[in-house]
């Protein structure tokens, strides 16, 4: 299996637009830095989970969606975030007035 065929870079996109989405909403992204480090500990150290299913029920999911809500994060900063081939880049339009 490959990431070519894998699940997981499409549903990934899927689910970064929708926290991207959530963030412009509320006019508001996170500072996800730490969330970030301790996240590729966790990547390091259970990538195979994520890619594979783990043990135990939700385990993969867990991982999966700290993932998404930090590539999320990751995509307004300058430049975006490249992930899978996958370049995530979004930005915070100008507040609106009430």
């Amino acid at each position: 299996m490959s990431l070519t065929t894998h699940v997981l870079p499409a549903a990934l996109e899927t689910s970064v637009c929708f926290h991207a989405l959530d963030f412009i909403n509320n006019n508001y992204v996170p500072d996800c830095t730490e969330m970030a480090h301790d996240l590729a500990h966790i990547i390091a150290h259970k990538g195979d989970v994520l890619l594979f299913g783990g043990e135990k029920p939700g385990e993969s999911a867990e991982i999966f969606n700290q993932l998404a809500y930090v590539v999320a994060c990751l995509s307004f900063k300058t430049g975006g975030v490249r992930l899978f081939g996958i370049h995530f880049q979004n930005y915070l339009p100008d507040a609106k007035p009430d």
